[in-house]
């Protein structure tokens, strides 16, 4: 089918047909469709369902041709046609959509307002400010859970490029003990994307005290132990880990790890877990750190101690350099034979 017949279909074939063009259009990324589209979804005479439809054919087709459109529906009776036109904007991210998005926070659905701060994340523009400016003043986002828990979210991607960081911090803060769970992990994770600053450490203890309330299954769990390395508090990481269970998240601690380069004394407090996950996890961060010359690894005693498979010795060695290296190369000589070098070079790194 080629433009024109699709075209003639959009405007004139039965509903059940209809409903399936918008998709069509999109899928063939057909932007001069664009016009044809919008003009249904901005006729409130057209049935909703096909409305729908090209709000999200116009998300997908990705175009700033389609915001015109799209902004005319802001004030729509039907929630969902204003839910998807807002989704529609986020996939669009043009820095016109910006102010836009903005407006439709003070839509009266709770759906609508959501989809507003969940497409935030995609926009990059200088005046992104401008709209958690707006969020921070609005209380019933800040009072709402759900809604604050999006916040958070979308705040992970833009901290960096915000002036206003440290109010963010403070209303994180306030949230930590939130009953709502997904609204207490989604703060922790704000708190993580923060460089270690006089606030964070001055919340350390809080979160210590937070740690040992926490159920060991719960993922907030390896995001509080996160937080904590990046704090350095290397003997209350040691003792919660060993509390836990293989099947308790470690995963999730280990994905966390390669952050950690910058705190390498902490991977190296790692290798000492009981866990394996947790030393192979460290090993394998380690081996993407510049060096770990200068850290506090006494290499022999350390070998005495733990007997590494050969992927782990592997790993270390890829850690070391100089006579370190050397160092390492001759213990596992003496200590299992050439054989044993001979498959270890085999899962070398490079």
């Amino acid at each position: 089918m080629d433009f024109d017949q699709l075209v003639y279909s959009l405007k004139n074939d039965p509903l059940d047909t209809r409903k399936y063009i918008p998709d069509k259009i999109a899928k063939l990324s057909l932007l001069s469709a664009i016009p044809h589209i919008g003009e249904i979804l901005i006729d409130p005479d057209e049935a909703t369902i096909l409305r729908i439809e090209c709000a999200e054919a116009l998300g997908k087709l990705g175009a700033a041709e389609g915001v015109i459109f799209i902004r005319q529906v802001l004030a729509d009776k039907d929630t969902e046609i204003r839910r998807t036109s807002v989704w529609a904007l986020g996939q669009i991210a043009t820095a016109e959509v910006l102010p836009v998005l903005i407006q439709s926070l003070d839509d009266k659905s709770f759906k609508v307002k959501r989809w507003a701060i969940k497409s935030l994340r995609y926009i990059r523009a200088l005046s992104i400010e401008n709209a958690f400016d707006k969020i921070y003043h609005k209380r019933d986002i800040i009072e709402d859970p759900v809604l604050m828990t999006e916040v958070f979210r979308v705040l992970e991607v833009h901290l960096s490029t915000l002036q206003s960081k440290d109010r963010w911090m403070k209303l994180a803060t306030e949230y930590l003990n939130s009953d709502d769970t997904n609204l207490m992990a989604s703060s922790l994770r704000l708190l993580a994307s923060y460089e270690v600053n006089d606030m964070l450490l001055q919340l350390s203890v809080q979160l210590e005290l937070l740690l040992d309330q926490t159920d060991k299954s719960s993922s907030i769990m390896a995001d509080l132990i996160y937080i904590l390395g990046k704090l350095g508090k290397k003997n209350t990481l040691l003792a919660k880990l060993e509390e836990l269970g293989p099947n308790d998240h470690l995963g999730y601690v280990v994905s966390l790890m390669q952050s950690f380069c910058d705190h390498k004394n902490i991977l190296i407090a790692f290798l000492s877990s009981s866990h394996e996950v947790l030393v192979l996890g460290a090993l394998q961060s380690l081996s993407r750190c510049d060096d770990i010359q200068g850290t506090n690894l006494d290499l022999e005693g350390f070998l005495m101690h733990n007997n590494f498979s050969i992927q782990q010795a592997a790993l270390l060695i890829h850690c070391l350099q100089g006579g370190e290296f050397q160092k390492l190369l001759d213990y596992y000589q003496r200590g299992r034979g050439l054989g044993f070098i001979l498959k270890l070079f085999y899962y070398y790194p490079e």
